[in-house]
């Protein structure tokens, strides 16, 4: 999972985004938006990694759940968690610079 984000998508951004910045296809607040859309992305990522990971490792106690307890409607246990929250968007507001010419 941190190799994806980190070295294959987080690269791929770098250097699409260098390129657009050089050749003036984005300015300062899409750079800014990419990469926060990028880490967002990346965080939801890994909150749904955790998820699966407690699914399937999470029951520690030794001695496992009563049955009634995990026959009963109102836990519904086989059902499973609910979804965790979803990320809220990151809003950042660039304002861009103008350009000193001399």
């Amino acid at each position: 999972g941190q190799r994806l984000w980190e070295q294959d998508k987080g690269m791929q951004l770098l250097k699409r985004t260098e390129e657009d910045y050089l050749n003036g296809k984005v300015n300062l607040t899409g750079l800014t938006s990419r990469f926060c859309d990028h880490a967002v992305e990346a965080v939801a990522a890994w909150w749904e990694m955790s998820d699966q990971i407690n699914l399937k490792y999470g029951d520690t106690c030794k001695l496992g759940y009563p049955a009634w307890w995990l026959r009963s409607p109102s836990v519904d246990y086989a059902g499973g968690p609910p979804p965790s929250p979803r990320v809220p968007p990151l809003h950042i507001e660039v304002v861009d610079r103008p350009t000193l010419r001399i």
